[in-house]
């Protein structure tokens, strides 16, 4: 039958999206590409007739060793569910080699959901998303046209007599059971088929989809939706990014990694939405304890104990009814601005939390689950990795218009841990704090004049009391510090390709004496050093650094692993200051916005809303979305009188909207807001649907010319246009001979005209009555055209040019 051909390729279409997707919910272009490249070839075999099936027992064979592989690796790997959904891609390619009969089409079917299930675990990306609603429509329809292939298969295996095929059982059990068709209820089936089946496919979707959207809107998920959290997670790559830890054990060359990592939407007290205007440091964690014999940074314990006076704070998780802590973290001094920050975080595989300087509250999402807070840093972990997508907002206090303080909060009698200058590496005491030793050579080069000092004071380090407390003096050896880094030394990823590392030193040595050249982490662990080992309080902070802020939409901050950077911060009497050393980063200028930027940032958005209005919705968002709907109902019964005149200025002012907005974008002025967001993405659907319906009215009264012409007009529409879709080739036929003065006069059938040409060459009078008998087998006879069938009709039209432009023969 003609409709059950479109099984195979729809399938093929099928398994090639459950491998698109799988691949890019786990970023492996490589398994996407060669898992392509494997169907493509048996595609290939199976349209040349070359296919063999792989026998049964190497196929259990090959699939066991794997299975086996894939036990020793999940206990190996720190995402199992990625191990897993790379055995179900070989274990679907295995199944595609060895298909036999109806049973392996239901298990590729079966494969093939489970991979877009694994997909869906582990990521929630608004591609992925797109992909799988694509894939639920076609593997609807496959699944529909599977079942059509079992029932035709068994009509077609009822009608064999006993004896003629070794399956002569199963046979007559077909027949016993009355699935022998009639030729009449063939060629009925033939004829409405396509269109039934794509109603149905249709009517089905459709159904499917109204009742996915209400209830999805009006009976959210709750909190065991993070049930799959652990297996989600896919461990970071060598590439630039926020890392708990922060060492030198290895100096390799830095790749940059542009992924997003969060969206934070900034407000001031007021209510108003940052304008971009300054650069966003989000703290992650602080260090002030290097060990050099792992070269490895790390904090003192004194700021690790709950019970001291620098540890942490209390455990505090997300509550139902008030969603809020309940006591401030911090009391910072009078005055300053009141900001808060909505952070909706990607998966970092890190217990981090990142806030602003002087975060004074913090108001957890749905799936925060337990943080803790260090007194000592501001420092916010989470107690778990962070595997899935979480929003949290923070509310913070800017002392200062550039927020360069952070709330000095150490109680009193609280004693810093003061390093040491010299002696042997580090020695770790059980149960106190470590003997902090720096670098001679380090300390050495921090009391040089040009670094240390200036032109007032060149000798400011030896009026530096270690033991002393602190002082204005504090920040001013600071900034000379930080002068000095920033001038004289620069910025790289590529170490090894422009250095030469010696591994019996210091790296922290060799930045300062030789290399001259590194990426912040380098610049921030320099500074902090020669800082306390001149008796200044010191500490490095690794978090984000974003200048990338979207205005043209979400009006928020997109901030990338590429922005992950490490600072200095440096106690004064006004607090604790922040200095950023790293050379090439020091002018606080956000990035000029390009033309490729606003289209990454339109994406980007997008996926923003995917996560925030979709990935996001809950209980309390469902409430706000029944409540604006009640709103929206009252308002427009109370505005329900309207006119045409009104209806035209709302369609003019909506218009105009558009060309603003448009214009606004491409000349670069900004100002878009989520409105006109939403309002170009309306307009463009409109647009599209218009497009889509013109071209629609255009090819079917292309198609009644056609009827008209092949004379089907006095056909109801149904049958003109299904007939004219199928007879193309007739029409080309007609046109051909017209264009060599050969018309059909009006009182003579096709057969009788065809018949008539006895004029033409002898292999051109057989291809008219050729395709002559075609058209009555179509138009009279009912036998539906396969796709194969009408391009060989095709290609006798397209053969006849030639030769009716070849001499005559008289017959």
């Amino acid at each position: 039958m003609y409709d059950i051909k479109q099984f195979r390729p729809t399938l093929y279409l099928v398994l090639a999206m459950s491998l698109t997707g799988f691949s890019l919910a786990v970023e492996l272009p490589g398994l996407w590409l060669l898992s392509l490249l494997v169907l493509g070839v048996h595609g290939w075999l199976t349209r040349t007739d070359r296919f063999r099936p792989l026998p049964r027992l190497a196929a259990n064979g090959v699939t066991l060793a794997a299975l086996f592989y894939t036990f020793q690796a999940i206990r190996t790997q720190p995402t199992p569910i990625i191990t897993i959904g790379q055995f179900l891609v070989f274990l679907q390619l295995v199944k595609l080699f060895e298909v036999r009969a109806n049973r392996d089409y239901a298990q590729l079917l079966v494969l093939s959901l489970l991979l877009m299930v694994a997909g869906a675990i582990s990521t929630a990306g608004l591609a992925f998303g797109v992909l799988f609603v694509a894939y639920l429509f076609v593997a609807l329809y496959c699944c529909l046209l599977f079942h059509l292939k079992i029932e035709n298969d068994a009509a077609l295996l009822a009608q064999l007599p006993p004896g003629t095929d070794p399956k002569a059982a199963a046979a007559r059990a077909a027949r016993a059971h009355g699935l022998r068709a009639s030729a009449a209820t063939v060629r009925q089936d033939q004829r409405f088929l396509a269109r039934s089946m794509k109603k149905l496919a249709g009517l089905v979707a459709v159904v499917s989809l109204i009742t996915a959207v209400f209830v999805f809107l009006f009976f959210p998920r709750g909190a065991g939706a993070g049930m799959f959290g652990g297996v989600q997670f896919r461990a970071g790559q060598a590439l630039t990014g926020f890392s708990d830890d922060v060492s030198f054990g290895s100096i390799t060359r830095i790749q940059q990694n542009t992924e997003i990592v969060a969206n934070v939407k900034g407000t001031h007290a007021d209510g108003r939405a940052f304008d971009g205007s300054r650069v966003l440091y989000l703290r992650g964690k602080t260090f002030d304890v290097y060990n050099r014999t792992l070269r490895k940074w790390d904090r003192t314990t004194a700021g690790r104990g709950r019970g001291s006076g620098m540890g942490w704070g209390p455990e505090f998780g997300h509550n139902a009814q008030a969603g809020v802590t309940t006591d401030p973290f911090i009391e910072v001094p009078a005055g300053g601005e009141a900001v808060s920050l909505d952070v909706s975080l990607r998966p970092t595989g890190t217990r981090t939390l990142f806030v602003p300087a002087n975060p004074i509250r913090l108001t957890p999402g749905r799936d925060l689950g337990k943080v803790r807070y260090s007194r000592v840093d501001h420092a916010i972990t989470t107690s778990g990795e962070v595997v899935s997508r979480l929003e949290y907002r923070s509310d913070a206090q800017y002392i200062t218009p550039d927020d360069d303080l952070v709330a000095d909060t150490a109680r009193p009698g609280s004693v810093p841990v003061r390093p040491r200058v010299g002696g042997d590496p580090d020695v770790r005491g059980s149960g106190s704090d470590p003997a902090h030793h720096i670098n001679p050579r380090v300390a050495e080069y921090a009391r040089r004049p040009e670094v240390s000092g200036d032109a007032q004071d060149p000798d400011l380090a030896a009026k530096r009391d270690p033991a002393g407390p602190v002082t204005d003096l504090d920040e001013r050896i600071a900034n000379n510090v930080q002068r000095h880094l920033l001038t004289k030394f620069q910025y790289t990823l590529d170490l090894p390709g422009t250095v030469t590392v010696d591994s019996t030193r210091d790296p922290i040595e060799q930045f300062l004496y030789d290399w001259k050249v590194g990426h912040c982490e380098y610049f921030a662990s320099s500074m902090t050093l020669m800082c306390q080992s001149l008796g200044l309080q010191a500490r490095m902070v690794t978090g984000f650094k974003c200048d990338e802020y979207d205005r043209s939409m979400g009006n928020y901050f997109i901030v990338r692993q590429s922005h992950a950077h490490a600072w200095v911060e440096v106690r004064t009497p006004n607090g604790w200051r922040r200095f950023d050393p790293t050379s090439g980063n020091e002018a606080a200028v956000p990035s000029k916005r390009s033309a490729w930027q606003a289209i990454k940032h339109f994406f980007a958005f997008l996926d923003y809303k995917w996560a925030s209005s979709v990935i996001a919705y809950d209980a309390e968002r469902r409430d706000s979305l029944v409540a604006n709907l009640d709103r929206k109902l009252v308002e427009s019964v109370a505005n329900s009188g309207v006119n045409p005149r009104s209806v035209s200025q709302s369609i003019s002012a909506w218009w105009n909207g558009i060309v603003d907005s448009v214009g606004r974008w491409l000349d670069g002025r900004g100002g878009w807001s989520t409105a006109d967001s939403v309002r170009m993405l309306v307009t463009v659907g409109v647009a599209i649907g218009l497009l889509l319906f013109v071209r629609r009215s255009v090819k079917r009264l292309r198609m009644r010319a056609r009827a008209r012409r092949i004379g089907l007009a006095a056909l109801p529409t149904s049958e003109q246009l299904r007939l004219a879709r199928q007879l193309g080739f007739y029409d080309r036929l007609m046109k051909v001979l017209e264009r060599h003065k050969v018309s059909r006069p009006p009182h003579l059938t096709p057969q009788e005209f065809g018949q008539s040409l006895t004029f033409l060459p002898n292999e051109a009078f057989t291809a008219v009555n050729t395709l002559t008998g075609a058209f009555y087998a179509v138009r009279f006879g009912e036998q539906p055209l396969s796709h194969d069938r009408q391009k060989e009709l095709d290609a006798e039209v397209d053969k006849l040019e030639p030769l009716l432009a070849s001499p005559v023969t008289v017959r």
